[in-house]
C-alpha cells in the first residue's frame, strides 16, 4: 500500500490535490489507529508526509504559523517514539523461529499422530502446519468459543495450584503442553500476565513452576530446545495403572523376585515418571541389589517429586 503512494501523488496535477490526498489519507489512518492498535505504521507515514510537504509553497507570511504547527507534530511524534521503545515485546514475532523446527521434529517424530498439542495461540498454528498435530488454540477471534478457551488458558496458567490448568488440559484433550520461556517473566502489557491480570503472579504461580522447572505432579517435562519447554500431560488413568504397577512391583519385591519388581517399577515409571513412590520402590530395589549408586540417584529423583523442599534438598545432596 505504501509502495503505490508515489505512483498516485504522481497522477495529481496540483499541489492542493495532492496535499488534499495525504490529509484525506492522513484522517483516514488516524480513525483506523483509533480502531485498531496496531496500525500507527501507516498513521505515522501519511503524517510525515504532510510536515514534508507542508512548507512547500507556503505563503512567507504564513511560514513561522506553518512551522510552529509542524513542531508540534514533530514533538507528538517524538513523544510517540518514546511510549514505543518503552515497550518492544509487541512488536517481537510470536514464535520464535529459530527454535520452532526443533519442536516441531520432536513433537513429529515422538508424540503419536492422534496427539493434540496445547500451546499459546501464537504458537499454536505452526505446531499445527509443521508438527501436523492437532491444536487447542488458534488466534482467531471470531469465535466466542475460541475466547474463552483463550481466557481460561491464560487464567488458570498463572493459578497456584496446578489443578485448574490441569482440568483444562484434560477437558479440551490435550496430551502435550508447550511453554514458551519468559511467559512468567514478561510484565509488559502485551504479556500473558497482563492479559491474565496478574502482573503480581500469585506465589508458586504454575506459569513460575514450568518457567523454572520446579516439581510438578500431573505435567512430565519431557524435551528443551531453546526458548521452548514441553511438557507431557499425565493422564488419570495413566496415574492409576502406575499405581496398580507399583503395587504389583512391591508384591514381587517382598516376595524376593526382584527382576519381575524391577519390570514392574519400569512400567510404573513410563507411565507416570512424576510418581516420586516409583523411584523410592526402585531406591528400595537397587540397594538390596547392591547397585548403591543408583539407589541414591533414585533417592534424589524422588525427593525432587515430592515438593520444593524435596527438591532443595536432593540438589544440596548432589553438591
Amino acid at each position: 500500500m505504501i509502495l503505490s503512494i508515489p505512483a498516485i501523488l504522481s497522477h495529481l496535477k496540483s499541489r492542493k490535490d495532492r496535499i488534499f490526498f495525504l490529509l484525506l489519507s492522513y484522517i483516514l489512518s488516524l480513525i483506523l489507529f483509533i480502531a485498531f492498535v496496531r496500525l500507527e505504521v501507516f498513521l505515522i507515514f501519511f503524517l510525515s508526509c504532510l510536515v514534508g510537504s507542508a512548507p512547500m509553497g507556503v505563503k512567507p507570511q504564513r511560514i513561522k504559523q506553518t512551522l510552529f504547527w509542524n513542531s508540534c507534530i514533530i514533538l507528538a511524534l517524538l513523544s510517540e517514539a518514546e511510549n514505543i521503545t518503552k515497550d518492544f515485546s509487541r512488536f517481537e514475532r510470536p514464535v520464535l523461529y529459530p527454535h520452532l523446527e526443533g519442536v516441531t521434529t520432536w513433537i513429529r517424530e515422538r508424540t503419536p499422530r492422534q496427539s493434540i498439542i496445547l500451546a499459546n495461540f501464537g504458537l499454536s498454528p505452526s505446531l499445527l502446519a509443521y508438527a501436523q498435530r492437532g491444536i487447542v488454540l488458534h488466534p482467531k477471534y471470531e469465535s466466542k468459543d475460541m475466547r474463552e478457551k483463550i481466557k481460561e488458558f491464560t487464567e488458570t496458567l498463572f493459578e497456584n495450584s496446578e489443578e485448574p490448568f490441569y482440568r483444562y488440559c484434560l477437558k479440551n484433550e490435550a496430551d502435550y503442553y508447550v511453554h514458551t520461556l519468559g511467559t512468567f517473566q514478561d510484565r509488559s502489557s502485551y504479556s500473558w500476565s497482563y492479559m491474565a491480570d496478574r502482573l503480581r503472579p500469585l506465589k508458586e504461580s504454575l506459569a513460575e513452576r514450568f518457567e523454572y522447572g520446579l516439581s510438578l505432579k500431573r505435567f512430565h517435562w519431557v524435551h528443551d530446545e531453546g526458548k521452548y519447554r514441553i511438557y507431557r500431560v499425565i493422564e488419570p488413568k495413566q496415574i492409576h495403572r502406575a499405581r496398580l504397577f507399583r503395587r504389583e512391583g512391591d508384591r514381587f519385591f517382598e516376595k524376593g523376585l526382584f527382576e519381575e519388581a524391577k519390570q514392574k517399577y519400569d512400567e510404573a515409571f513410563k507411565l507416570n515418571p512424576n510418581d516420586p513412590q516409583v523411584y523410592f520402590s526402585l531406591a528400595r530395589l537397587f540397594n538390596k541389589t547392591g547397585a548403591s549408586e543408583k539407589a541414591i540417584q533414585a533417592t534424589k529423583e524422588g525427593l525432587k517429586r515430592i515438593s520444593d523442599f524435596g527438591f532443595w534438598i536432593a540438589d544440596r545432596i548432589e553438591k
